[in-house]
């Protein structure tokens, strides 16, 4: 009796160690949930990179023109005087 007993818990163990963890899920159900976690972080991360490429382009872009509006207000300040 009690070695059909240990015999039926070591073969249960054993399954659950080979195909089970705690969580219930297998090893490669896990390895495959943390390939697509990863696969979807690389695509956010790429997305956010380029988001900010373009933010810094257009803020440069922005201070380019803050930088050179005056002097365009002047240039065309002297030739409004330079027709009258």
């Amino acid at each position: 009796m009690f070695l059909s007993n240990l015999l039926i818990l070591l073969y249960k163990g054993s399954d659950r160690a080979v195909t089970k963890n705690k969580n219930g899920s297998t090893l490669i159900e896990s390895l495959v949930v943390i390939v697509i976690i990863s696969t979807l972080a690389t695509l956010v991360i790429t997305g956010i990179t380029a988001a900010q490429n373009k933010a810094y382009t257009a803020r440069s872009l922005m201070n380019a023109i803050l930088l050179v509006k005056p002097w365009l207000c002047i240039l065309l300040k002297m030739m409004i005087i330079r027709l009258m």
